[in-house]
């Protein structure tokens, strides 16, 4: 009976839950009715104890796929586990970080007992959570990428199950490649980079390589570039400068791509669903993207001839990778229940699925078997060795390095300088 057809209010029941109280007004004979059912004896086995909510949030993406992939591990886990009940519940994806802040600060007594936090928020919150027995740690390092791993792990403990595995892969138009005189193959350099994307550039009608807006990934592909430049970004107590060697030959690339007219027009506005639209429609030739991109790429109307290559590197260069964990929050009454849901989705299976909704496999198992398929290939490849943005430093960083793009890539300043100039900000 829903709450609307009872006189009564809401009231607070326990974590994450409301409980309705009705009052009803019945007549004498309705009351000997009542009375009479209240009497009658009730068989044992139906008297089982009520299943134990248990109340999961997680981020809608709009990845297609994503809501019917979650909803079968749902099914499955209740399946598996009758005596929890899974209130699921979906948030938009934009609202995530602040969501997150908020369950960790002055609101946490409206937090879910089940949530999906990004690595970067683990440093700063992990203290908060409800960590993974012993077991399930040891089944986790025995099984998943250590890559990956490392991207959860503070201290010596894993503070959850990955979620959804990132890395970034080079997407290309084999067709336009292929028109090439002669016909050309994708880049595993900086320079063949630059000069690939120099031959498939014809603007207004294409360009050769797509680089997305500050704000809006810029500067994690520098990042990315960064690492793969080689090199050591940090210095001897840890801390990470924009004006380090390697991002200037990555911030290099990619002011070579704009001098040699391969970059698109109003180059630092452009959104990366944007580019893949560009690419979509044949006008663009490359681009470096997640694993999304192959998904939105295979889903066009029409039949995208694509293919993905590891991002470029020089000797030394590394990958880079995000990772999304599935956590409990340490404060959840049903922690037994909530490690119970960490461990199914750990499962081989289940890791599978998640992949198949805009992630990477990372498991040892998975990342073996699938390394020849073409959708993820070059992001296995970029998963082996792969290194992730610094937690405590990104957020000065990003706005860095926003800052030297912006310098760089409008002409008023050279690369060297933009770096230097903007590694003397100190943004709040």
């Amino acid at each position: 009976m829903g709450a609307s057809r009872l006189r009564g209010e809401r009231v607070k029941a326990d974590r994450g839950r409301e409980a309705a109280v009705a009052f009803f007004s019945v007549g004498p004979a309705a009351a000997f009715l009542v009375l009479g059912l209240m009497l009658w004896p009730v068989p044992r086995q139906a008297c089982a104890a009520p299943a134990t909510n248990l109340q999961v949030v997680l981020w809608q993406t709009g990845m297609p796929g994503q809501k019917e992939s979650v909803k079968e591990l749902v099914r499955a886990f209740q399946e598996a586990h009758p005596e929890v009940l899974v209130c699921l519940e979906w948030h938009d994806a934009a609202q995530a970080e602040q969501k997150v802040r908020d369950w960790f600060g002055s609101y946490g007594g409206t937090a879910p007992d089940v949530t999906v936090i990004a690595d970067l928020w683990l440093q700063e919150q992990h203290a908060r959570l409800l960590l993974p027995g012993r077991r399930l740690q040891r089944e986790l390092r025995d099984r998943f990428v250590p890559s990956v791993l490392l991207r959860g792990t503070v201290g010596s403990a894993l503070c959850g199950v990955p979620w959804t595995v990132v890395t970034e892969a080079l997407y290309y138009r084999s067709d336009l490649l292929a028109e090439l005189r002669p016909p050309g193959r994708p880049p595993t350099s900086f320079g063949e980079l630059v000069e690939c994307a120099a031959a498939l550039a014809d603007p207004p009608h294409r360009y050769g390589f797509g680089l997305p807006g500050a704000g809006g990934g810029a500067e994690e592909l520098l990042y990315a570039l960064a690492l793969a430049a080689g090199g050591e970004i940090a210095d001897e107590d840890g801390q990470i400068s924009p004006a380090a060697e390697p991002f200037e030959r990555a911030l290099t690339v990619l002011a070579d791509l704009q001098t040699r007219g391969a970059l698109q027009p109003e180059v630092l506005t452009w959104t990366e669903a944007e580019l893949a639209e560009l690419m979509v429609q044949g006008r663009l030739g490359m681009m470096v993207g997640r694993p999304w991109l192959g998904v939105m790429l295979d889903r066009a109307e029409q039949e995208i001839a694509y293919k993905t290559a590891r991002l470029p590197r020089e000797r030394g260069g590394t990958g880079r990778v995000a990772v999304d964990w599935l956590v409990a929050f340490g404060d959840t009454d049903r922690r037994e229940q909530a490690l119970k849901f960490l461990e199914f989705a750990a499962q081989e299976f289940w890791q599978r699925e998640l992949a198949e909704t805009g992630g990477v496999p990372a498991t040892r198992a998975l990342t073996g078997g699938l390394r020849d398929t073409p959708r993820w290939a070059a992001h296995i490849q970029g998963l082996e060795r792969a290194g992730g943005l610094p937690p405590d430093q990104w957020g000065r960083l990003k706005a860095q390095l926003g800052n030297a793009l912006s310098y760089a890539l409008s002409g008023r300043l050279g690369v060297k300088q933009a770096l230097e100039q903007a590694a003397q900000l100190s943004p709040p």
